[in-house]
This record gives structure tokens, sequence and C-alpha cells, in this order.
């Protein structure tokens, strides 16, 4: 009798060690992520748990079933922020922010909201509730948040930071990379129309044909490129543009090389798809655009089609 309780206790050790083994190496979301865990609470829902991590640019949680990265960035430059609910996804939220006795508040653009955090130390933030204007339930009250202020590595001579200028730049994540590409305000100011044109064909994550809806690819660049930015806010910054584009129309267009190509598709889709510019192009404008970029003409083709 001894020898089959010896036999089944044996069992049972087993199997709980091999249950804990396949937890350990699939489910342990701490041990996958390699991260501390700062928090756990309850979603807004109560169905489920948020887990917060330590993380370089912000916070990830998990909800429910469903695996979300939401980080929150904010440009001291520019005092812009920007709230990112999942690398994949185009729900982003932007906005100004303002520090205020130890606090960052954030006001997004399109929103009558507004987030406050308590700064709690070099790396820390942490949400208050009560002093904020959340109805969309985005942050728990108490969330703590971490973040990460990175300095410029664009330099007037040699431009954005690449892997050979830059040490370590393979290991960096988009993100850190796109914070060492902001172009001091300074720098910005110095910089001619045409100057900032190039900057912004310059800049490394340009390429914002990968998105599914290029009108987000373009608020992306306007969050991501500092020159594009620039260009928005100066009352020259259209016309400029368009001077561009007619210089690109009136090049010979049949030796042009791949990187042109990309650069004219780029120049007509963020002046076509910019909601700031879309009222006050002119008929005759938007011809010229689409003259110069294969892209648009293949996309209008399609939507014909439709």
């Amino acid at each position: 009798m001894k020898k089959i309780y010896k036999i089944i206790l044996t069992v049972i050790i087993g199997c709980f060690i091999v249950a804990y083994g396949v937890y350990w190496a699939f489910f342990d979301l701490q041990r996958i992520d390699g991260q501390e865990i700062l928090q756990e609470v309850p979603s807004p829902n109560g169905e489920s748990t948020i887990v917060i991590f330590d993380m370089s640019e912000g916070y990830y949680y998990v909800h429910g079933d469903e695996d979300k990265e939401v980080t929150i960035k904010f440009n001291l430059e520019r005092k812009r922020f920007t709230l990112n609910f999942s690398v994949t996804s185009s729900v982003r939220v932007s906005g100004d922010f303002e520090i205020q006795d130890n606090q960052i508040i954030a006001y997004p653009d399109v929103e009558t909201e507004k987030y406050v955090f308590d700064i709690v130390g070099k790396d820390k933030i942490r949400y208050v509730e009560e002093e904020s204007t959340d109805n969309t339930k985005t942050f728990e009250d108490g969330m703590v948040l971490t973040y990460q202020v990175f300095k410029s590595a664009y330099s007037e001579g040699k431009g954005y930071p690449n892997a050979e200028t830059y040490e370590g730049w393979d290991k960096l994540s988009v993100n850190e990379k796109i914070e060492l590409c902001r172009i001091p305000k300074e720098t910005l100011k110095t910089m001619s129309d045409e100057q900032l044109i190039e900057a912004v064909f310059a800049f490394p994550f340009a390429d914002i044909f990968v998105y599914d809806h290029w009108d987000f690819g373009v608020k992306v660049l306007e969050d991501t490129s500092d020159a594009y930015a620039e260009l928005l806010s100066r009352k020259t910054g259209l016309e400029s543009l368009i001077k561009y584009a007619e210089d690109r129309a009136n090049s010979d267009q049949e030796s042009i090389s791949a990187e042109e190509e990309f650069q004219d598709d780029l120049l007509a889709v963020i002046i076509l798809y910019q909601e700031k510019y879309q009222e006050k192009l002119t008929v005759e404008e938007k011809e010229l655009l689409k003259s110069i970029s294969n892209m648009v003409q293949n996309a209008q083709l399609d939507e014909n089609k439709g």
C-alpha cells in the first residue's frame, strides 16, 4: 500500500513540475518579456487584469486575451505627446502637453479630455484620475508608467544618425531610433523650406507606404518627422512643396532613379493626403501632383474601378 501511495505521490509531483514547466516556458509573461512587473490592476470592466511592465518607452499591458503595446512619448522640443495603443493599430492620440508643479498635463487634439500625471521619479509618472477627464478610461487611477527622454543625434553636417554613425544603432527599437532622429528646434528655424523638404526625403522612416491608409501614414510622418511638422507650421510650406513638385514635373521623368521615384510618390502623398492642405489645393495643383506619382495614379484607378 505504501508503495502505491509513493507512486501516486510521485506522479502528482511529476505532473506539477511538467505543468509549471509549460507555464514557465510559454505563459509566464514576465519571463517572456524580461521586464519587471510594476503593478497589476483590474481592467475598467473588471473582467481581466492589466499587467504593467517596466519598459524603456512606456508600458505594456495584457487586457484579457488581447495583447496591446501602449506607449506614450513626450517630445520636449515640440511640446507634443503621442499615445500609441498598438504597434500595428491605427488608433493613436496626439496632442500638446505642459509641465506644471511636478506634473505632466496632456491635452489630446480631438478629444475633450486631458491626462494628468505626477512625476514620481526620473523615469516614472503616475496617472492621477481625479484631476483628469479620461472618459474613455485609457488609464487606471494610480497607474505607473515609465518614460524615457531621448536627445537628438541629428547633426547639421552629417544629417540623421544611422548604423555607421551611431554606436549600437542596430540594437535600438524603431521608436528609439525615431527619437534620435529628432531635429533640434533651433536647427529647424535656420533651415530653408527646400532644406526641410530634403530632410523629409532623407528621414529614415519616411516610407509611409507601409501603412494600408496613406492619410494615416501622413499623420504618422507629421508626428515623427520634425522637418515635415516644421513645413506644415510655415505659411510658405505648401507653396514651397508645390514649387518643388513643379520642378520635379519639369525634370526628365523617363530617366529617374528608384530613389527619385520614391521621393516623387512621397511628395505627392504628403500634400494630397495632408488634411491641412486638402481644401487649399487647386484642381491644377492636384493634377500636377498626380502627374509626378505613379502610385497616386494607380490608386485612383483602383478607386474608380471600385
